[in-house]
């Protein structure tokens, strides 16, 4: 049985901690869905963005992929970079981020042959018992639509304006979404497929101590020290300019780019949220979108502060 009077909550760092000559280590996922008329497009920006951003400015190891698998290659893909990365290489790295930029509807991320949810996505890099890459963060940035519902802009209470006045962005009819069958408003030719099943979730592994040491060892549980940060609320869709990118994914560039040094990742994208709910610049004026928008949202077990 633990002994709890030996536990001293005061021990805990308040930031995750880097080491000297350790860096950070992302992981870009882009299903472009070459040749189909359900292909991405304007996500090759956001990719050359992105790995600009981490491999130059804050000189991560990255490892970027935009070949369509299926789940199954998707699955040991990210089984082989856990291994190789997490494992045989833990010691070279603080930190995990995955970029998964793809369609998805509510119940997950389309691969070439179905869905992937996002529980089987964080499975193979959660904290385990004898993992080397326990207690660091991992945090999954997600593309991607979570249904066909389209986000309404409403005017605050109290606010001066009566109207939503937006700047032109383009053509930004290109939806992050699960073809199905609808009715052709973007630029991306819907088509069906089979949705795929959803993952059980998993427990906790046993990560108590037994032995009454004189300091208090720290364990975490298995789903601790994750964050997922979602493009858009569930059930809604996602909005990608097919010259500038995704929305969600610029915003998080122009947001981190400039507050890596001073904010941790969870107010980061707290600021990510705020901008893609405020900023003209992500709420198209004009086509079938106009007037629409998209609120980002997280989901957070993490236990310290982040620091890109």
């Amino acid at each position: 049985m633990v002994n709890i009077s030996k536990y001293n909550n005061d021990i805990f760092q308040d930031k995750y901690e880097k080491k000297p000559g350790q860096r950070g280590l992302a992981l870009i996922v882009n299903f472009m869905f070459h040749g189909e008329t359900s292909e991405r497009k304007g996500s090759d920006v956001d990719c050359k963005n992105l790995t600009n951003f981490f491999k130059e400015e804050l000189k991560y190891q990255v490892e970027c992929t935009t070949r369509d698998m299926t789940k199954l290659e998707l699955q040991n893909y990210f089984q082989e970079i856990a291994r190789t990365y997490l494992t045989e290489k833990s010691k070279d790295y603080h930190s995990f981020i995955c970029v998964i930029m793809s369609h998805g509807n509510k119940d997950g991320i389309l691969t070439t042959n179905g869905l992937i949810t996002v529980e089987e996505i964080k499975k193979p890099f959660k904290n385990k018992t004898g993992g080397k890459f326990n207690g660091k963060p991992k945090v999954f940035l997600i593309q991607a639509c979570r249904g066909k519902e389209e986000q309404e802009k409403v005017v605050v209470s109290d606010s001066f304006e009566t109207e939503i006045h937006t700047g032109h962005v383009g053509h930004v009819e290109g939806y992050d979404e699960f073809p199905g069958n609808r009715q052709r408003r973007s630029s991306v030719e819907t088509s069906v497929l089979q949705p795929g099943f959803v993952g059980k979730p998993s427990g906790l592994s046993e990560v108590f101590s037994t032995d009454a040491h004189s300091y208090y060892s720290e364990h975490v549980p298995t789903d601790a020290d994750i964050i997922v940060a979602y493009a858009t609320t569930p059930g809604y869709i996602s909005i990608r300019n097919i010259y500038e990118g995704a929305f969600f994914i610029r915003a998080f560039l122009s947001v981190a780019k400039n507050k890596y040094n001073e904010e941790h990742i969870e107010e980061i994208l707290r600021n990510v949220r705020r901008e893609l709910a405020t900023n003209p610049e992500y709420a198209p004026q004009s086509g079938s979108l106009a007037g629409k928008c998209q609120m980002g949202i997280i989901e957070s077990t993490s236990l310290k502060k982040f620091f890109l």
